[in-house]
């Protein structure tokens, strides 16, 4: 549990870095008007994250279960 904890952790500092390097690039060179696209991107994945989680939370599929009922 913990391993997968310190994973998860890493993986969103990665992201934030990545978001802020593009944030700090588009604003270098001038394109501050993209800064809302980074911002819909962001929130895209955010929202596919959060469907991917609710989807494997309800577990396997039914024919996983029903084999482990023969077994």
């Amino acid at each position: 549990m913990l391993q997968a904890f310190i994973i998860t952790l890493r993986e969103g500092v990665e992201a934030a870095l990545i978001v802020g390097i593009t944030l700090a690039y588009l604003a270098k060179i001038g394109r501050n008007d993209l800064r809302k696209s980074v911002y819909a991107a962001l929130a895209a994945a955010f929202a596919g994250s959060i469907a991917s989680m609710l989807k494997g939370c309800r577990g396997p599929p039914a024919p996983a279960q029903s084999l482990r009922r023969e077994l």
